[in-house]
C-alpha cells in the first residue's frame, strides 16, 4: 500500500495545485490502496479542497480554520503534546508502519524548504527510516525532489517531469557510495565510488528525457531540480 505524507512547506499555489491534483489522481486509481497523513500544518496543502485519513502530530501550527474543517470530517486526529522528544513528521512515519496492510512506498509532500535544521532532521529520518524499515521513500518540494537508495533499493529509474537541462546531484549519505551505473546524465558513472567528504557528484546535468542509476554499495541521495 501507497502512503502520502503531508509535512510544513512554502504552500505557494503552484506546489499546492500539483499535491492535490496527484493524490486525486492516486486515490482515483487506486481505491482503498493509498493512505494520506498529515503531519500538523502539513494539512494546509490540501484542505479544504480534499480531505486526509489522519492528521498527526501536537496541532500548534495548523490553522484554527482548518482544524475546525478537520474536526468536522471523517479524519482521524492523533494529537500529541507539544513537548515531546520527536517531530511532527517522525510521528507521522512511525504511525505510517503501524498501518495495515502494510505501507511498502512513502511519498513526502513538503520539508524541503524550511529551518536548515528541520530540512536536515527530515532528510535523515526519512533515509534512516528508508534503511531500517525497507520502506521506498522520496520528498518532494516546489521544483526539488530528493530520492533514497540503499540496500533495499539500489535501483532507480525516473521518467516523469525529467526535462534535459534538469540538474542531478549526488551525495553519499554517511559514508562512501560504490555507483555501479547511471545513464541520462553528462558526466556518466560507472563502478565509481563518491566519498562523502568529497563534491564529486554535485551538480550534475541531465541530457535525455528519463535517467536511471544503479548503486553496488552505500546509501545515496539523489536530488532532481527542475530547470527554470
Amino acid at each position: 500500500m501507497k502512503c502520502y505524507i503531508l509535512i510544513n512547506s512554502g504552500r505557494g499555489k503552484k506546489f499546492r495545485n500539483l499535491v492535490i491534483g496527484r493524490i486525486i489522481k492516486a486515490r482515483q486509481n487506486n481505491k482503498n490502496k493509498v493512505k494520506l497523513i498529515c503531519a500538523d500544518s502539513g494539512a494546509h496543502l490540501i484542505y479544504p479542497e480534499i480531505s486526509s485519513d489522519y492528521l498527526i502530530g501536537d496541532l500548534d501550527s495548523i490553522s484554527p480554520e482548518i482544524l475546525q474543517i478537520i474536526n468536522k470530517s471523517k479524519t482521524r486526529i492523533i494529537k500529541y503534546p507539544r513537548e515531546k522528544d520527536f517531530t511532527d513528521f517522525h510521528l507521522a512515519l512511525t504511525f505510517a508502519l503501524s498501518l495495515k496492510p502494510a505501507i511498502d512506498e512513502i511519498t513526502v509532500f513538503g520539508g524541503l524548504s524550511g529551518r536548515l535544521d528541520q530540512t536536515l532532521a527530515n532528510i535523515y529520518t526519512a533515509a534512516c527510516f528508508s534503511m531500517e524499515h525497507g520502506i521506498k521513500i522520496s520528498i518532494h518540494e516546489n521544483n526539488t525532489s530528493l530520492y533514497l537508495l540503499n540496500s533495499h533499493f539500489k535501483k532507480l529509474k525516473l521518467t516523469d517531469e525529467i526535462k534535459s537541462g534538469d540538474t542531478v546531484s549526488l551525495r553519499p549519505l554517511f559514508y562512501d557510495t560504490t555507483v555501479k551505473s547511471a545513464s541520462g546524465l553528462k558526466y556518466g558513472l560507472i563502478n565509481d565510488t563518491l566519498r562523502a567528504a568529497d563534491t564529486r557528484g554535485v551538480s550534475n546535468e541531465v541530457i535525455a528525457d528519463k535517467i536511471s542509476l544503479e548503486i553496488r554499495s552505500g546509501e545515496l541521495i539523489l536530488i532532481h531540480i527542475k530547470k527554470g
